[in-house]
């Protein structure tokens, strides 16, 4: 029923999931891309009722439907002492990731996030986030990441929307388009030398998941500017490539263009 609200009675945004797609993949018949459309807001309505089932989901419930696989190599690392970033991205269920990331590593994880006009919602946000054991960091406070890097911690990046500053953006290819980027990945990896994990996630069924970070790179400043961003971007392509609908496609991804 919601789906056919934002699809088809509402079209919420439904112009530019569209041409999103279109763009993205050039060759899909009309039939595919009807498809896919109609996947997408499957899978979006399954996020935004899964976010509400969320706001009432205990530790327990949120440990049995997002579950964390093949963290060794992660742990390891977060065990060493140093902080760590990790990228994500809007694929599938975010939400119940970062509050699943919250309740693995308590007092471990800072979430960037950007912070909603409302007051009182963004408080409520931060309040739940809280209770998760995540600790928020507003994107227009980033420079307290500086003062907790000797705290090791691991800072979640969900580094795919549109900046909305393009003159510091990173541009890379992502789909074969020239794309600008978020820069803070990037920045604090290269600045502080902390390694950089992926975080993957799958959908094995309608409200369960696997999630697993995987190491992107050990050694970000050794790399030209840049070059992390486009590696990040490369494997969001990958994992978009193989399951379409599970990437947030309302967003105005291509807004910006590059002033030459």
């Amino acid at each position: 029923m919601v789906n056919f609200i934002l699809m088809d009675l509402l079209g919420y945004r439904k112009k530019v999931v569209t041409s999103n797609m279109k763009r993205c993949f050039p060759n899909w018949s009309d039939t595919e891309l009807k498809h896919h459309i109609k996947s997408s807001y499957k899978n979006l309505t399954d996020v935004l009722l899964e976010g509400v089932k969320g706001l009432s989901m205990n530790e327990d419930q949120v440990r049995q439907r997002y579950i964390p696989v093949n963290m060794d190599s992660f742990e390891k690392y977060l065990a060493s002492g140093q902080s760590l970033m990790v990228a994500a991205a809007h694929i599938t269920n975010w939400e119940w990731g970062a509050m699943a990331s919250g309740y693995l590593y308590p007092g471990k994880v800072c979430g960037i996030y950007k912070e909603i006009s409302n007051t009182r919602i963004n408080d409520a946000v931060k309040e739940i986030r809280g209770a998760c054991g995540i600790q928020l960091i507003g994107t227009k406070n980033t420079r307290f990441i500086r003062e907790m890097m000797t705290e090791n911690k691991f800072f979640l990046f969900a580094s795919d929307q549109s900046p909305s500053n393009t003159k510091t953006a990173f541009w890379v290819n992502f789909f074969g388009q020239d794309t600008p980027c978020l820069n803070g990945l990037e920045k604090y990896s290269r600045e502080f030398s902390t390694p950089v994990f992926y975080a993957d996630v799958e959908r094995i069924s309608r409200g369960k998941y696997t999630f697993t970070f995987q190491l992107m790179c050990e050694r970000p400043q050794e790399l030209n500017p840049g070059e992390l961003t486009q590696m990040y971007m490369s494997r969001l392509e990958a994992v978009i490539r193989k399951n379409p609908a599970w990437w947030l496609w309302t967003h105005k991804r291509w807004k910006h263009q590059r002033i030459a």
